[in-house]
């Protein structure tokens, strides 16, 4: 019988003990219509595997110990030697006698567990209470609540349609955003789009290339016709001759980002010449590409998207522009953009006021964008200046740099810290072999691909956020986050 329990189904289990008991003549009845004297006998074998004490006090005319399970209960056998646990409704007319009297299952044998899976797949895959409502009305299992909730948690139909997202702390923020150098240096780069344009008297689609700083959050705009890869070059290219401090760029594993990538990379690689590799030494450009599937490991870019597309669609609305208009826009955009304040406003009126990233791009204190008009005789003219003003303005200049640098470190970066505070919990990672839904976002969950866990990635603080699957009915392996993770990346939240 042991053997026989083993089997999943529990129509299986019956249909072979039922046959069995045909084969041995345990029943005078053929082995198709002795289902209930095969359940009798499931059911006899498991309570004298597990409640043999209790069967034996029973039947002594005791009550079981007080550490058994059933001690609460008045216990009896009934003529097929069953143990049934009588309860109060026993003088209900509208009641059955197993209703009455539910014959006693004992939560930890293998038959409680199959009557749970067949209850739940009969009830379609209903809740606890639902299988527990089933289940009393003939049978009375021990820990049943505890019991179907560990079995519910482990069926394969709820956790593919139900399932929760597994939750991974943050990862602390990288060294670049908490660096203060010039800016740029770390820029993240995306698209956002597709904005209509006219242009000769027809409309067409215009993009915008967005790069921001990790460090002081300045952002600049550049306006290309398509995301192809020559395009992205010429805006890589024209912001590098306005910011030729930057070394790295963060983006997302788009196709035209690839290939930008590759062909700076061949660039650098193919300077053959002596005095050429001398002059480029130390000026490579890293690229690193954020993990698919994980947009928020982009977060401090992705917001900016955000930003300046609302701004756009609502100061814009409907209205078409011309190209050049377009890109004027841009650059008044851009420029509002960076006067915003990074770090709280200051109530008093003593306090200084508020840093924003264009105090880091223009060098020196805040000048409105239209200058007001001044008399032409108030102009200084030709007249040299003096050593000494000079002086005193390159020292004026330092000042200024330090100070700001002061505010950025005691300020912003204070801000930064309570402005991403963890909110996940520190989680046990999935396992190498394990299978998994892959999340779509763009597709119901139904029909999200089943993967297994190949590799697991550690990250910097050493916590694991990023896998390498391989999806079924293909060969293709991509490192990429399964659906049941969904934790903050290693990029940190946009502020």
């Amino acid at each position: 019988m042991t053997k026989v329990l083993n089997i999943s189904s529990y129509n299986t289990i019956a249909a072979i003990v039922s046959a069995m008991a045909a084969w041995r003549h345990w029943s005078r009845t053929p082995a198709s219509a002795d289902v209930d004297g095969t359940t009798i006998r499931i059911i006899a074998w498991c309570q004298h595997q597990h409640c043999r004490a209790e069967i034996d006090a029973t039947r002594a005319g005791e009550r079981p110990q007080t550490t058994s399970k059933l001690a609460a209960f008045k216990l009896f056998l009934d003529e097929d030697g069953l143990l049934r646990a009588e309860t109060r409704l026993t003088e209900g007319p509208f009641f059955t006698y197993d209703e009455r009297n539910p014959v006693v299952i004992p939560g930890e044998s293998r038959f409680a567990k199959l009557l749970i899976m067949d209850s739940h797949r009969v009830n379609a895959h209903f809740g606890v209470n639902t299988i527990l409502n089933h289940l009393r009305r003939r049978f009375w299992v021990t820990r049943a609540r505890q019991i179907i909730k560990g079995i519910l948690h482990r069926c394969v139909t709820c956790r593919r349609r139900q399932g929760k997202f597994a939750r991974q702390i943050e990862a602390p923020l990288p060294e670049a955003r908490l660096e203060f150098t010039v800016p740029f240096r770390v820029t993240g780069i995306d698209f956002c789009g597709p904005f209509f344009v006219t242009h000769q008297k027809t409309t067409s689609k215009a993009y915008v290339a967005l790069f921001t700083c990790g460090a002081s959050r300045a952002i600049h705009l550049e306006l290309v016709p398509s995301q192809s890869t020559p395009q992205t070059h010429l805006a890589i290219r024209r912001f590098l001759a306005t910011y030729p401090g930057c070394v790295k760029f963060i983006s997302d594993n788009g196709c035209n980002f690839v290939k930008a990538a590759t062909d700076i990379k061949r660039l650098f690689n193919a300077m053959k010449k002596k005095e050429t590799a001398e002059t480029l030494e130390g000026r490579s450009i890293d690229w690193t590409f954020n993990c698919p599937r994980a947009p928020w490991r982009g977060g401090f870019f992705e917001r900016m998207v955000g930003l300046v597309k609302a701004a756009l669609t609502k100061g814009l609305g409907r209205r078409l522009l011309g190209y050049e208009e377009f890109r004027t826009v841009l650059c008044e955009l851009a420029a509002v953009v960076n006067d915003r304040p990074i770090t709280h406003a200051p109530t008093d009126s003593e306090d200084p006021l508020a840093l924003t990233p264009a105090q880091f791009l223009r060098g020196g204190p805040h000048h409105p964008a239209l200058a007001a008009d001044l008399p032409v005789d108030a102009l200084p003219g030709d007249k040299p200046v003096s050593g000494e003003e000079l002086r005193k303005n390159f020292v004026a200049r330092r000042s200024y740099f330090k100070d700001l640098s002061v505010r950025w470190f005691r300020e912003y970066m204070l801000l930064l810290k309570s402005a991403n505070q963890t909110r996940g919990l520190s989680a046990d990672p999935i396992r190498v072999g394990h299978v998994c839904l892959l999340k779509e976002d763009n597709l119901p969950r139904i029909r999200w691909k089943l993967v297994r866990i190949v590799d697991a990635h550690r990250g910097r603080d050493g916590n694991i956020r990023t896998y390498t699957v391989k999806v079924f009915k293909s060969k293709n392996v991509s490192p990429c986050r399964p659906a049941i993770v969904s934790a903050g990346g290693d990029g940190g939240r946009g502020n």
